[in-house]
Parts: structure tokens; sequence; C-alpha cells
């Protein structure tokens, strides 16, 4: 039986529970034991390289999450491997993604295919495009080891990575990150022979591969830094070491450990910090006494963190500020004994850097309807590596950037109600919908805190469609936020959507925000008016405007 004939023969009245596929559709089991669509490869390769399987979610661990997307990708890789490189790529440099790993064990994978040297040569080349710091690289190296040796073309590849850099730009890089992996650049430089095409680079990959040569003062900036950066690593004296900082610009990474609680030290590393460093540390900043109401280290520190050009230009992915919102809220470290006393100046510029993070987005003045999923799953699922940060919370912060944006917006969470669907004149029990009582007005640290206070069970992701329906309530979108591992409902949500569409005369369309990397999802690929996107990079609330408008 098609699906056609399905409804016919059912007259639409007696749908199929979310325990059961749809006769006439291709839908999959998914992690709760209900069934959804499964996506097609290349949209489960964006997913993966957008949202990554750090934590795995609540239902699938993360070793069986990264499995599942490993075997989509080696189906892409097999049907167009310059077409994923190209896409690892594109999605790195946009910043697209809060993390590059993903990006990095794809790009490890590729450069190990045995059966086209030319797929193996543009992985390389395009290394020094997704691996843009030492850290980066050492974790590129670390993946490839489990695909591939140390043939020509690898050395050839890591050698380019540390030549095509500037001087100035390298040593940079070979002070501030050292090791990582297990890796260091003495290891790669051995390893790879580079050719030093200046004689202030061969300088540089000599001291590296011989620490015990002294570099004399230079009149290169490359070099020279490189020098100032040794000495400040073996400097105890927390005076000469902030006077060298501030000569030179030397990051904290460069720092003697001795010297890492010397406020003197700090404040000087502060006047040329980089913002996503500044973000990182604000904990430490505060646990030092340096951001004291109304100082002159806070008003920096908030004049920084609110100036929309530097978050843009600086590629900090909203999720990244989210992440340490939620840790400096907290007054302590996910780990070890630092605590704080959190600054309410700087908790309002951290939210204020998080909208600052997303590109501009011009009011579609249609009406919405923004669906949390609130159910355990979303609780019990991490964003992509950010200690503490859940899924409903990443979801509810998401929703915000909507909420602040257009005029005409319901904000409701959903878990499941304990009544089934019958006939359309049955009761249906919406004790799963709930009033988040979250206000536009709101700081994020407050969204967060009302979130974490909410009760949660099953999930069913037809509710939203379903209340709207029996509410006779006027919705041009539907955005559901959820994990898509849907499964409590007696009728599947892409059902409850044509059923609104059908008693309200409405064309409501349905955008689902996939917030971990499943291959499933709640939207029919056949049907237009359902959209899939994948997490919540600064591009999201763009690409959902132009959907619900009718652009794409």
């Amino acid at each position: 039986m098609d699906y056609a004939q399905y409804v016919r023969a059912t007259k639409g009245n007696t749908p199929v529970p979310q325990s059961e596929p749809v006769p006439g559709k291709d839908m999959h089991k998914n992690n709760a034991g209900a069934y959804s669509f499964k996506i097609n490869k290349w949209q489960q390769l964006d997913r993966f390289l957008i949202l990554g399987s750090v934590g795995g979610t609540y239902y699938a661990s993360e070793r069986s999450l990264t499995k599942t997307n490993l075997e989509s990708i080696d189906e892409c890789l097999r049907e167009d491997a310059v077409r994923v490189i190209n896409r690892i790529v594109e999605l790195s440099e946009s910043g697209r993604a809060p993390k590059n790993d993903p990006a990095l064990l794809i790009l490890a994978k590729a450069s190990a295919d045995a059966n086209h040297r030319a797929v193996r040569q543009h992985a390389m080349n395009a290394l020094p495009k997704i691996a843009r710091t030492g850290t980066h690289l050492f974790h590129f190296v670390e993946y490839a080891k489990y695909f591939r040796g140390w043939g020509r073309n690898f050395k050839r590849g890591i050698a380019n990575w540390y030549n095509e850099k500037s001087v100035q730009k390298l040593a940079y890089q070979l002070a501030k990150y050292k090791q990582r992996d297990g890796w260091s650049h003495r290891d790669l430089l051995r390893l790879s022979h580079p050719k030093a095409n200046d004689p202030a680079r061969n300088l540089l990959f000599q001291k590296v591969t011989h620490p015990e040569i002294a570099l004399a003062p230079s009149d290169n900036t490359g070099t020279e830094f490189y020098r100032i950066a040794d000495l400040v690593s073996i400097e105890t004296d927390p005076g000469k070491a902030a006077e060298l900082i501030r000569s030179h610009g030397v990051p904290r990474e460069c720092v003697n450990t001795q010297l890492l609680n010397s406020r003197q030290v700090w404040e000087a590393l502060l006047e040329k910090m980089p913002t996503t460093a500044l973000i990182r540390n604000l904990g430490k900043l505060s646990s030092i006494g340096m951001t004291e109401r109304y100082s002159e280290h806070s008003k920096r520190i908030v004049q920084q963190l609110m100036n929309s050009d530097i978050i843009q230009n600086a590629r900090i992915h909203p999720i990244t500020i989210l992440g340490a919102l939620k840790v400096y809220e907290s007054g302590h470290g996910v780990k070890g004994a630092l605590s704080w006393v959190p600054n309410r100046e700087i908790l309002e510029a951290l939210n204020d850097a998080f909208y600052l993070a997303f590109k501009f987005v011009e009011p579609t003045q249609k009406r919405y309807f923004l669906a949390l999923d609130v159910s355990g799953s979303m609780f019990g699922s991490p964003v992509n590596g950010m200690p503490g940060l859940d899924a409903a919370t990443a979801a509810a912060a998401m929703a915000m950037v909507t909420l602040r944006t257009e005029s005409d917006v319901i904000l409701k969470g959903f878990t499941r109600s304990d009544s089934l669907w019958g006939s359309p004149k049955s009761h249906q029990d919406f004790s799963g919908i709930t009033d988040l009582n979250i206000s536009k007005r709101m700081l994020l640290d407050q969204v967060i805190s009302t979130m974490q206070g909410l009760p949660f069970g099953g999930t069913d992701c037809a509710l939203p469609m379903l209340w709207a329906t029996k509410h006779k309530q006027p919705v041009d979108a539907f955005i559901v936020y959820t994990d898509s591992e849907t499964w409590a409902g007696a009728i599947h949500p892409f059902e409850a959507l044509k059923r609104y569409r059908d008693t309200m005369g409405i064309p409501a369309k349905l955008i689902v925000a996939g917030m971990s990397a499943t291959d499933v999802s709640i939207a029919d690929p056949s049907d237009a008016g359902m959209l899939d996107v994948a997490g919540m990079d600064s591009n999201v609330p763009q690409i959902i405007n132009q959907f619900i408008s009718g652009d794409i």
C-alpha cells in the first residue's frame, strides 16, 4: 500500500503511531525505537561537520554515533571525494562549525584514499585552510595515523603547512601551540623535512628541532618574537614577564606556569588578548580580582565583547559564547577548583555577544510557532563537546534569536501527551505542551535557569501541530528544535502538519532544527514545505527566514 492508498483507506482519521512506519514512506527506526525519515548521506555529512558526535546523544553512545557518521561519510567519499573535501573547506572557513575536529577527521580519511592520487593531493592541499593553528595540525596528524602512513605526499603536505605561512605567523604558531595529542612541532618537522626558503624560517626550524640553539636578538620580527616567547616561558619574575608580554604581544600559552596566578602578568596579557582567548579566560580573570564592577579592566572586557566588528571578524561561534556564558554564570570551572564571583556587566556583555555572533536577520512578519523539545533526551544530549551545555538549553538560546527578531511568535516546550489521537472529534490531552515563560527581554543566563527547572518526559514532536490545530491558532511556520528522537506520539509529525494545513487552510511550513548528529529527521524529504537544518551556527536564522519567505 502506498501513501495515497493509505490515506484513502483510512480517510485520514486513523494515523499510524510513531512506533510504526507509515505505509509507502521510506522510514527507519531511530535511536529511541520509533520511526523517522532517514536523511541522505550528504545531509549526514553536513550534520557531522557542524554538530559532530562528541558525547553522543541520550539514546546513542558517542562511539555508535561516530561509527554511523563515518559509514555515511565513507559513502560520500566513494561517490565524490573532491566534493567532500570542498564541503569541508567551505564549512570550516565560514565558521559554521563550533569545533574543527570533525573536518580534520574527514580530511585525514580523504588523505588516505588508496585508489586516487588526485584525491590525496587535493586533501593535503586543503590542509592549511582547515588546520589553521598548530593544535589543528596535531589533531589532523593524530587522526591520519589511523588511516595511513607517512608517505611522500603526506610529508610534502605537512611541510607545506610550515612553509606557506609568513615567518611572523609561523613563529607565533610555533611558540603558542608547542604540542598536543602526543605530537610536537619538533616531531613533525623532523618527519616532514620542510625546505626553508629564507634564512629566518630556516633559523626557526633549527631552533625547534634543536632547542639548545640560542637565538640572538634580531631585526626579523618573526625570530625576535620566538626569542622573546622563549624567554617568557622561563621567566619567574612577574614584572619582567609582564614587560616582555606588553612589548611583543606574547600569548598566555608561552607564560611560565609559575606566573599564571600573577595579576600583574594577566593585566599585561589582557591588553592584547584575542577575543576567543578572552572568553575562555573570563573565569580566571575574575578569580584573581580583575573584574570588579565598574573597574577599568571590566570596562575593557565589556567593550571588547560588545564590539560587533570584533565578534564577526574573529568568527566566534555562537555556541562557544553560549558555553562560556553558562560556565561563567556558574561561578566555577568544569574541572579543577577554580571559582569566582560572576560580574553582572560581563554576563550581560556575553549575552549581547551571543546575538552579535549571528549575521543580521531581517524580520519576515510571519506567524511563528517555536516548539522546543524539552524531553529527557534533550537534557541528556551534550552539544558538540561543550561541557555542561545540553541540547535543550542550546535550543532555547537559538529560539531567542527569532523571538527577538519577529513580532508574532508563540514559544512553547513539548514532551508528550498521555492520551492518543483518535478521530478528529476525540479528546486530545495536551499536558505535554508547556508554557516556558521565556520572554524576549530575558537574558540568556535567565533562559538557561528557566530551562534547567523544567520537568521532562518522552518525546512527541507532533504535539505542536496538534495543539495549534485544536486551538485554531494561525501559524505560517513551525520551528521544532529537537534531537529527532521522537517516539511517544500516536501520529507522526509530518502527518500532524498535513492535518493542520487541511484544517486551517494555511500552507504552513515546518523547519526541523536538529541539535544532535543523528541520521534521522521528522521532516518528510518529499514535502517542499519542510526543511532540515543542523545546529545553531550564525547562518541558521537567515536560512530559516529565507525558507519561510519563499526565497529558497
